[in-house]
């Protein structure tokens, strides 16, 4: 009822923890990071702003949603940005190429491998694509990677994320 749901929302702070993400990051060693709903709103939210997302952006996700990457470099940056997504069940280069034409995505994430491996994919030049933007991020980003997800993909606008887990997860970002 309104009356119970009232009450739980009284009892809720926005410094809550919402989320808790398992990470080994540099440690090797597991350890599980809480994550607050005022963290991962607010990192969304300025992820969504330095890729410039809007209503009329289609973002593609191959990237996992149970990882920082995937809950909130995707689906909290096109929350508070009504963005579509468009989630992949599992990243498959052919796969994601058909995924962005057809649905006619401006946005696509991922790691550098899986932007290699699109760009490898002996069919990648049959594929029209619509990309303006979409992040490289979790290790390194070659220079000649990104050249080539501007130049061949059409991601004029692509950026690159870094941060960890504990900071849910972005602290640098690049702009469009």
């Amino acid at each position: 009822t309104d009356e119970q749901l009232n009450a739980v929302k009284a009892t809720l702070d926005v410094h809550d923890v919402v989320n808790m993400q398992y990470t080994s990051g540099t440690t090797g060693f597991p350890k599980g990071v809480m994550l607050t709903h005022y963290n991962i709103i607010n990192n969304g939210l300025g992820i969504g702003d330095c890729m410039k997302f809007s209503e009329k952006d289609r973002l593609c996700i191959p990237v996992p949603f149970f990882h920082c990457f995937g809950l909130v470099l995707a689906v909290m940056a096109s929350i508070t940005h009504a963005t579509t997504m468009v989630p992949v069940n599992y990243y498959q280069p052919l796969t994601v190429l058909e995924v962005l034409e057809k649905e006619q995505c401006t946005a696509v994430h991922g790691v550098p491998t899986m932007f290699i491996a699109m760009l490898e994919h002996p069919e990648f030049k049959r594929f029209k694509l619509n990309l303006r933007t979409g992040i490289m991020a979790g290790s390194p980003c070659p220079i000649e990677m990104m050249k080539r997800a501007i130049d061949e993909m059409g991601m004029r606008e692509i950026t690159i994320t870094d941060g960890q887990t504990e900071a849910s997860p972005a602290c640098t970002m690049t702009t469009t």
